[in-house]
């Protein structure tokens, strides 16, 4: 699975939708979906970051948005896990449902 993410991450970068619908499908507790899918973002999300520092993609100003970002990001991921504790897993799968099929249709709009 992590082949096929991988490259549909690489052609399309969408990577995201393809594993949350494999864990989604998976596995039944909410909790284990929740942990398999952020381990495959890091994990990711860690090969993205280090072939870009590899070809040298990075420069000074990527220091400057990068660390804003990293404060705001943890204030979302706070506030987004305590509302996942709080939701049904039927209404997780339909919000992810809406969220990946909107994410399509902006990404074939947007092309």
């Amino acid at each position: 699975m992590g082949l096929i993410g991988g490259f549909i991450g690489g052609v399309f970068a969408v990577g995201g939708p393809f594993f949350t619908f494999y864990f989604l499908m998976r596995y039944k507790e909410k909790n284990e979906y929740n942990a398999n899918l952020q381990a495959s973002f890091i994990i990711t999300n860690g090969f993205t970051l280090t072939l870009h520092g590899i070809n040298g993609d990075y420069n000074p100003s990527f220091w400057l948005y990068l660390l804003p970002s990293l404060f705001v990001i943890l204030i979302g991921t706070k506030l987004g896990l305590r509302w996942f504790e709080h939701l049904p897993r039927t209404l997780i799968k339909k919000l992810v449902c809406i969220i990946i099929l909107i994410s399509g249709v902006l990404l074939l709009i947007n092309t």
